[in-house]
């Protein structure tokens, strides 16, 4: 499962699909700048990694 499509289901039907969307970048952007996380690949089609103990555990994010 993409990552996207996992966290789109967890936010709140209130939100639209921009909102969501921009959630989303938020959060990645904010776990990125605090080290969690890290980007690989071309921007268009980047996967996520989650950075644990200076190793990194793979997955994915598309779009």
């Amino acid at each position: 499962m993409d990552l996207r499509e996992l966290l789109l289901g967890k936010l709140p039907e209130v939100l639209d699909d921009a909102q969501k969307e921009n959630k989303i970048h938020n959060l990645l952007s904010s776990m990125r700048r605090e080290g969690l996380i890290d980007r690989f690949g071309p921007r268009a089609h980047a996967r996520w990694r989650l950075v644990k103990s200076g190793s990194a555990v793979e997955t994915n994010k598309e779009s």
